[in-house]
């Protein structure tokens, strides 16, 4: 459950892996804290009808304004291993 609800989702197939990075803002570095952790996204392959909701975000660039939607990916943290690493 998040701020938009509950709901039930199908997901199907991951299409996308997101790798953790190294960030830098106001001339600072911020270090990479867990270097295995990575997000994977899945499709989603069905889910209800969900109605549009105007949300504001602030980070340090911008605060901006966005009218929501239905769910395009589901993402959750996850660890990788290369294919015949040890």
């Amino acid at each position: 459950m998040d701020q938009f609800g509950k709901q039930d989702i199908v997901i199907g197939q991951p299409v996308q892996i997101c790798n953790p990075t190294v960030k830098y803002h106001d001339g600072r570095k911020f270090a990479v804290v867990d270097a295995k952790a990575h997000l994977i996204c899945y499709q989603i392959v069905k889910q209800p009808s969900i109605g549009a909701k105007t949300i504001k975000t602030q980070n340090q660039f911008a605060v901006t304004g966005f009218k929501t939607g239905a769910r395009a990916m589901f993402c959750v943290q996850s660890y990788k291993k290369l294919v015949g690493e040890k």
